[in-house]
């Protein structure tokens, strides 16, 4: 049975230059035509453009199922799936205390931009609005997170090889991944400090996903 998304509850957050804040959608979303992806290991359910929070059941079910790395250090989670035939956009915000295992800081951001096959997602979806999905690469993937060192953002995309369709914009049929941390390197694995791979995440499909600043108010548009 379809479960019906609970509203999402709007966080006490403090503002301030540089922070994220969770600004909810004032859009209504019509969860009768909205497609709905679900994971048929844990049972989440996401609908598109609904922003879930930690009270919602997706959370529970997620935590029950796989587990929550530092769960006890979380004090919010945000999450929003816009979804197409073709196109899977997840927008994550975890707010931490200092001990996160996402960094010694107070958030983490993330936002993964998949290209799925329109003709596989059609033939899941059997003419509903519902289909299953628990697996898939990111074409592209941006992240922003408050570090004792300062901001620091990366960015990469899988492999084409592993990739379909692989209709890959252009300049990226191959990995890519840009930071501007000071020595390249990002949680111990190398990343390439040249502007240009910065700017091909920049400028990913317009810049609608990955723009100056796209972590500082993660929810309020609809990217598809």
């Amino acid at each position: 049975m379809t479960r019906k998304p609970r509203n999402a509850k709007t966080p006490k957050t403090k503002g301030g230059s540089g922070t994220p804040q969770v600004k909810l959608p004032t859009y209504a979303v019509d969860a009768s035509t909205a497609l709905t992806v679900y994971d048929s290991y844990s049972g989440e359910e996401w609908t598109s453009d609904v922003v879930y929070d930690i009270s919602s059941e997706n959370y529970s079910l997620r935590k029950a199922h796989y587990g929550i790395a530092g769960e006890d250090t979380i004090t919010g989670f945000w999450v929003k799936k816009e979804i197409t035939d073709d196109t899977l956009v997840t927008t994550n915000l975890i707010t931490t205390k200092s001990t996160s295992p996402y960094g010694s800081g107070k958030y983490y951001v993330e936002r993964m931009v998949f290209d799925l096959d329109p003709a596989r997602i059609q033939a899941l979806r059997a003419g509903s609005n519902r289909f299953s999905i628990n697996s898939a690469d990111a074409v592209a993937r941006s992240e922003a997170r408050a570090l004792s060192a300062g901001e620091a953002f990366n960015y990469y995309v899988q492999p084409a090889a592993k990739y379909l369709p692989t209709n890959f914009p252009a300049g990226g049929e191959s990995d890519r991944s840009y930071t501007n941390i000071k020595g390249g390197s990002l949680g111990g694995y190398p990343y390439s400090t040249n502007a240009a791979d910065g700017e091909w995440f920049r400028t990913y499909e317009g810049g609608k996903f990955f723009g100056k600043n796209w972590y500082l108010n993660p929810f309020g548009n609809n990217l598809l």
